[in-house]
């Protein structure tokens, strides 16, 4: 894998979430209008005021996919880097259906040229719900086997204490949500672990000048050694690397490092 061809290997993974979402929430518009006007409901709740043409609904289903892309890029579920689990995304997934939807209703109802059903807005939030997750679910299986093959993967190096170093190289060889591939390592001294051995700290720039197929560092110091930060920024300054930080503050590399922010 080479840097040059990095940008546009990560950008697809995050394109297929959002295709995935964008044809879920059309799919859950055409089922919501189907269910309303020609299935077993009808004989239920009768239709008063005629069936009314696709294409209003198919207008709208393009309005509510602006919405809900708008809203999880706000929630910033297309980022490049894959930290999150279909488990953590659950929630986040409800929480923008509910907001979509009512956003959704209020800009239907404002528009005065048509009358859109209250039942498809009822059936609409149901289908959202459960389609776009299932989108998630399928999207999570799909960037997983991807990953597996070492599609978009970025090769990191983590450096840090020891301790803390050895931790997080057994988390992320646990996590299958993220696309680190940790091929090495740099401590104040080798330890037991079945990755390259770079050195010592001191040492990282003279690594970064050997190591050219290294595309970002994990940076795990302990509470003792965050003044050897700037050392770590001064030798990534001017490379085409990027920085992953992972803070050792109240336990949260024992606790769970899938959700670090990088």
């Amino acid at each position: 894998m080479t840097i040059d061809n990095q940008p546009q290997k990560t950008l697809f993974i995050p394109l297929i979430k959002m295709l995935l979402d964008a044809s879920f929430v059309m799919l859950a518009v055409g089922s919501g209008y189907y269910l309303r006007f020609y299935s077993f409901l009808v004989e239920f709740i009768p239709i008063t005021q005629g069936i009314p043409p696709a294409r209003n609904y198919f207008y709208f289903g393009l309005l509510l996919i602006a919405v809900f892309l708008l809203l999880f890029g706000s929630f910033s579920a297309y980022r490049t880097r894959f930290f999150s689990s279909f488990r953590q995304e659950f929630s986040q997934v409800l929480q923008i259906c509910l907001l979509g939807i009512l956003i959704a209703m209020s800009a239907a109802f404002l528009y005065r040229g048509f009358s859109y059903s209250r039942v498809v807005f009822l059936l609409l939030y149901v289908l959202l719900n459960i389609y776009l997750l299932a989108g998630r679910y399928l999207f999570h299986r799909i960037k997983r086997g991807l990953l597996s093959r070492g599609f978009s993967s970025v090769r990191v190096c983590v450096v840090g204490s020891g301790v803390n170093v050895q931790r997080v190289i057994e988390r992320l060889n646990i996590d299958e949500g993220h696309n680190l591939d940790v091929v090495s390592y740099v401590a104040e001294q080798q330890q037991e672990i079945e990755l390259d051995y770079l050195g010592a700290l001191e040492e990282l720039p003279g690594v970064l000048e050997k190591e050219h197929g290294l595309n970002g560092i994990v940076i795990a110091l302990d509470h003792e050694q965050h003044t050897e930060l700037m050392k770590i920024l001064r030798a990534t300054e001017g490379r085409n690397v990027e920085l992953f930080y992972v803070p050792d503050i109240l336990d949260i590399l024992t606790a769970n490092v899938q959700g670090f922010e990088i």
